[in-house]
């Protein structure tokens, strides 16, 4: 045990870059390790391949101090370690890692880029943009101002996405999918949808492809239109709320209108089919329609 411990440690002082310089490390990956990287400002690029190995390249920041790959207790470290005098350097961290590898990506201003991965993953930043590939597994994506893209394989996968100031757009992604944003559009394209739980404050709201036999469909704006693009059939429990604006649907519902207000809306329970739909703005109109 001692030994490795001196080995991971050789492994460590030795794995570093210096600011200004090109980064070319490698280290050896365990099975089911998770990859941890950590970068302030520039750019991560992670992308899979079937070797039991992390390489990164790139090239760091003028403002930063190193880089650091480690790897201990069942992680693989990468690190950008910034002086205590600055806070912002571009860094470009180019990372090719196993494919289904644990994933856990954080930074602070620079954009994330992952593609090809399948195992979990955790992606935070900011204020970068954050664009992934998911494929059976769990994804968790947070910006506080930046745009969101998720691309699914079709695949089963539940992902949790949230956005403070920014754009999401998910296509492909199957399962339970949770999404918001303070202030933007939410896009969800996909196929098999069993859950989706849409919502923001100030931006439209979209929901297209297909759904299972009973899906659980959630949509909620505050200032914002509406739309579910169904393709197939659609039948269940229909709860549709706007304060101030039109419903309308292509399969024949009509909505009621406030006797007082600005508003519409339409309860409808539908054949035999265990879906619940349900749909709330504040400001803006509803659309929903089976293709």
């Amino acid at each position: 045990m001692k030994r490795y411990g001196i080995c991971i440690l050789a492994v460590f002082a030795a794995m570093t870059a210096w600011a200004g310089e090109p980064i070319d490390q490698s280290i050896e990956a365990e099975e089911g390790a998770t990859i941890l990287v950590e970068n302030v400002a520039g750019l991560v690029r992670i992308t899979g391949w079937d070797r039991p190995e992390v390489k990164v390249t790139g090239e760091l920041g003028d403002g930063a101090d190193r880089v650091v790959v480690s790897a201990e207790y069942g992680r693989v470290l990468v690190r950008v370690l910034m002086p205590r005098s600055s806070t912002t350097a571009d860094t470009e961290l180019i990372v090719n890692a196993p494919a289904s590898s644990p994933l856990v990506v954080e930074t602070v201003s620079a954009d994330i880029e992952v593609s090809a991965m399948n195992g979990s993953q955790r992606l935070k930043t900011v204020s970068g943009n954050v664009t992934t590939f998911t494929a059976g597994d769990d994804l968790e994506v947070k910006s506080a101002a930046g745009d969101i893209t998720i691309n699914g394989d079709g695949t089963t996968s539940d992902a949790t996405i949230a956005s403070v100031s920014g754009d999401v757009l998910i296509d492909g992604v199957t399962g339970e999918v949770n999404a918001k944003s303070v202030s933007g559009d939410v896009l969800l394209q996909g196929t098999g949808i069993t859950q989706a739980r849409l919502s923001s404050t100030s931006g439209d709201l979209r929901l297209a492809g297909s759904v299972n036999s009973d899906p659980q469909l959630v949509l909620e704006s505050i200032s914002g239109d509406t739309t579910i693009e169904i393709d197939g059939d659609l039948s269940g429990e229909f709860d549709l709320k706007t304060t101030s604006g039109e419903i309308k649907t292509c399969f024949g519902l009509e909505p009621d209108r406030d006797e007082y207000g600005a508003g519409q809306s339409l309860r409808h329970t539908e054949d035999e089919g265990e879906a619940q739909v349900r749909v709330k703005t504040m400001s803006g109109d509803i659309s929903i329609c089976r293709n």
